[in-house]
């Protein structure tokens, strides 16, 4: 399922990904992408094994995946996840909490998980930052979640390079008691929960971009001009 924004140069594809299918030749370029940027300079070793950047999760299967690109290529320059909370089991904020924490966390909010989604992933490569693509993401992301039914976000993210401070900026609140150190990632991580409420940020850009993704699980593709 594809839905295209176009932005001056860049267009950003929408892309469902099937549970039952092995990755697509898409999936692994945003997942090679993924890999590069989170082992920039060899900040994070995991990520790259052999000589080979890798970033495998089964979250991917199941989820929408925005990716942009340069109008006219394959090649990706910014990339984001949003996971339903069909997919709630595996989700990135439980595995870092645990299961009756996450649960807890959950209750506390007063929602189930079928009417959450996860935000994760969103990376840019080095020489598009600066270009608003970040701010551009974190606009799209929520209008992804609310057109897949979700009421309440989830997302887990870094601090160390001020990611959670970015993601406040754009309505993200820190669940308190959730920060922790991640060997995986070599960060101090945290969850921050969004309930799709009004955005101090690119408010008309998130609006729009819900308005015109429509009902993104039946029609699966629509173009979308920003």
């Amino acid at each position: 399922m594809n839905t295209l924004v176009t932005t001056g140069r860049l267009e950003m594809l929408v892309r469902f990904h099937p549970e039952d299918l092995p990755p697509a030749p898409w999936l692994e370029d945003l997942r090679r992408l993924r890999a590069e940027v989170f082992y920039e300079d060899g900040r994070r070793p995991d990520f790259r094994r052999n000589g080979v950047y890798e970033d495998s999760s089964p979250l991917d299967l199941g989820s929408f995946h925005l990716s942009v690109h340069p109008a006219g290529e394959d090649r990706v320059v910014a990339c984001a996840r949003v996971s339903p909370g069909s997919r709630s089991s595996l989700f990135q904020s439980r595995e870092h909490l645990g299961g009756p924490a996450f649960d807890g966390l959950l209750a506390s909010l007063g929602t189930a998980p079928a009417d959450t989604a996860e935000a994760g992933r969103l990376v840019i490569a080095r020489k598009h930052r600066g270009r608003g693509l970040g701010g551009h993401l974190l606009a799209s992301v929520p209008a992804v979640g609310e057109a897949i039914g979700a009421s309440l976000m989830f997302c887990t993210t870094g601090t160390v390079d001020g990611q959670d401070r970015l993601y406040a900026h754009y309505g993200w609140r820190a669940c308190p008691g959730t920060d922790g150190f991640d060997p995986h990632y070599r960060d101090v991580v945290l969850v921050m929960s969004n309930d799709l409420g009004p955005m101090r940020r690119s408010e008309a850009v998130r609006a729009k971009v819900r308005r015109q993704l429509g009902d993104l699980p039946r029609t699966g593709s629509a173009r979308l001009a920003i």
